[in-house]
């Protein structure tokens, strides 16, 4: 994504600075996507389709709708019975799959979602983390979208044909689907979607690629603020600071263990300066 605007972050203070001036003047609140690497804006489902050369859209709705089945099949051990309800209720306006997929990705099932926040400092702490190899320190990611910018191209590509309710199982499973990229909230969000303020985007051609199609389509919506992995430490220590963990994103045990692992790379970087 060349044409897409890339900024070098130096400093908490700067990210601020950035954040507010991207949001001045907008007619949406933006939307933010944070990075530990600098990956490209591209669902989890797609990035197994393309590791493996699926370039075929038939072959590739056939691989999603397995997936979707298998999850649906067990997924009544695990979800209480208020969230069947609501799953139930949309697939009989026929639009279930958008649902089945939010509650899949929820529990980090590959889909053809694309996860964003509504708060640039959660963002900021999924951009923040390092990994722990010592041979490897790429620079972290936040990515800030104009969102109302990206809908105005999408609808007045789309909508005159397609009509403004677009997310429908009829839409998503269509052959010939074109990259109508959309965004998504949940109905009934979860406490971990509210603690992480979360959104998606979804693209009615399950080959479609979010960040290519932004860029092509409307490329001044985009901006990549690149985290140096040495900038890292401070986003660390200030996320800290204002309650931003994983205890706190994504609570109960799991989130206890990655606080407790923020822990320990908060305590390293200080021991090494």
């Amino acid at each position: 994504m060349t044409n897409i605007r890339s900024i070098e972050i130096p400093s908490w203070a700067s990210f601020i600075s950035h954040i507010d001036e991207l949001s001045g003047g907008l007619k949406e609140d933006p939307w933010f996507r944070g990075q530990p690497e600098d990956w490209p804006l591209r669902p989890h489902l797609l990035r197994h389709l393309r590791r493996r050369g699926i370039t075929d859209a038939q072959k590739a709705l056939a691989i999603e709708h397995s997936a979707t089945n298998e999850f649906k099949r067990a997924a009544h051990l695990y979800l209480p019975p208020t969230r069947f309800q609501l799953l139930a209720g949309a697939e009989a306006v026929g639009t279930g799959l958008v649902d089945w997929w939010i509650v899949m990705r929820h529990h980090r099932a590959p889909t053809r979602l694309l996860d964003w926040t509504l708060s640039p400092f959660v963002a900021a702490y999924f951009a923040s983390e390092s990994p722990v190899e010592d041979n490897r320190r790429p620079p972290g990611v936040v990515w800030v979208l104009d969102l109302g910018a990206l809908r105005a191209t999408m609808d007045t590509t789309y909508a005159a044909a397609d009509g403004n309710t677009r997310i429908t199982d009829k839409h998503m499973t269509s052959l010939g689907a074109p990259n109508d990229l959309l965004p998504l909230f949940h109905p009934m969000p979860t406490e971990r979607m509210l603690a992480q303020q979360g959104c998606f985007t979804v693209c009615r051609n399950v080959l479609g690629d979010h960040g290519e199609i932004i860029g092509q389509t409307t490329p001044t919506a985009l901006t990549r603020l690149l985290i140096p992995d040495q900038v890292k430490e401070e986003f660390r220590e200030r996320l800290r600071q204002v309650n931003l963990t994983g205890h706190t994103m994504f609570g109960q045990l799991d989130g206890l263990g990655r606080h407790t692992e923020e822990t320990v790379a908060i305590l390293a970087d200080r021991s090494a300066r």
